[in-house]
């Protein structure tokens, strides 16, 4: 076993631990009905069906996640889930969740929909506004993604500190990501199955993660000493 693969099956050990604590490793849309979530931290999602390679027991983390890593920035963990897991009656909005929007093109690419409003952005661009066929369709993917990420289960580390760029959140999903996609070549890849694999977005097929930014970064020698005192302290 080289150096690389004993630091991922120790990171995944670390995370184990919190199987033990109320509501973690729930599916996303159950974990926000029963969990008392920490203000700040990290969130790590698993996707079902998609196993770590050689196990057909332990799923492999799909995404890491935080938030609060702007100046001033009043989003809580809470807060930044929610708007992954989109609304109580089942839809969305793609705009207020990266998330969302990378899983929903995955999802047009593989069943070969097109949705025009489906894009970057902030707001509905006008033309498409007016277009009632156009908000329709959008809608309705909202609803497929929303059902998608809802039976993602999900887990979380209690990780505080102020909103910054440079905060302690920022750097443990940094690390996270960057020792799960080991430079765009992962260490355990996704299965040929894993949605991603239908991304329009390089990085993501490449990291097999649900990330873009990060994936090609480096992991600091002491990161897992400070996730296990992370995941101890949540």
């Amino acid at each position: 076993m080289n150096d690389k693969q004993a630091a991922l099956n120790s990171f995944y050990s670390i995370l184990e631990e919190l199987g033990s604590k109320p509501a973690q490793g729930l599916p996303l849309g159950e974990a926000l009905r029963c969990a008392e979530l920490p203000s700040q931290g990290v969130y790590f999602f698993y996707e079902p069906g998609e196993f770590r390679p050689g196990s057909n027991k332990r799923l492999r983390v799909v995404r890491v996640g935080t938030h609060a890593v702007s100046e001033n920035s009043k989003a809580t963990l809470r807060t930044r889930l929610r708007a992954h897991a989109g609304t109580a009656s089942g839809g969305g909005n793609h705009r207020g969740s990266i998330f969302r929007l990378h899983l929903g093109r995955a999802l047009m690419v593989r069943e070969e929909e097109r949705i025009l409003s489906w894009r970057k952005g902030s707001k509905v661009p006008e033309e498409l506004r007016r277009d009632p066929a156009a908000m329709d369709s959008e809608a309705r993917w909202e609803g497929r993604v929303s059902s998608y990420i809802n039976s993602m289960p999900v887990m979380w580390i209690r990780v505080p500190g102020r909103s910054a760029a440079d905060n302690a959140r920022a750097v443990m999903e940094a690390n996270a990501i960057a020792l799960l996609s080991n430079g765009g070549e992962p260490i355990e890849p996704a299965s040929n199955n894993w949605l991603g694999r239908s991304s329009p977005h390089d990085p993501i097929r490449r990291s097999c993660l649900w990330n873009v930014r990060g994936v090609d970064g480096t992991c600091a020698r002491d990161f897992l000493r400070q996730f296990e005192s992370a995941v101890r302290g949540t």
